[in-house]
């Protein structure tokens, strides 16, 4: 089925302005986080030690890593260390149609003084001297 284009949405399209936006309210705004950020830095009533809500968490956290609790040990690691990658392994059917064509300059003379080139399972190098 052939798709066929509206000629009347070509009249509506427009570019912006010089100097207009085109998203005149700005991101909208994180209600939630701003919520949780605001109540995570307050310091929490009754506590002896006198730390935020947030401090309170992390100690919470860590507590139960202690205990052997993996999930816990896994967020800390992730939030302090960064998470993981996951390795992705990509195996085309066919080799791909590659060329590498480098120019190395010596940076005094500004002429080259090596080139790499070649395709995909044949590179030729060359020094010039």
């Amino acid at each position: 089925m052939k798709k066929t284009v509206n000629p009347r949405s070509l009249k509506n399209l427009r570019s912006w302005q010089e100097g207009q936006s085109g998203n005149p309210g700005g991101r909208p705004r994180k209600l939630l986080t701003e919520a949780y950020q605001t109540q995570l830095a307050r310091i929490k009533e009754g506590d002896p030690l006198g730390r935020t809500y947030a401090e309170a968490i992390v100690d919470a956290q860590i507590q139960e890593a202690l205990k052997g609790n993996i999930a816990a040990a896994k967020e800390i690691a992730d939030r302090t260390e960064g998470k993981t990658g996951q390795a992705v392994e990509f195996i085309p059917e066919a080799a791909p149609d590659l060329h590498l064509h480098v120019n190395f300059v010596d940076s005094d003379s500004s002429q080259p003084c090596a080139k790499i080139s070649g395709s995909a399972g044949e590179i030729e190098t060359y020094v010039a001297r």
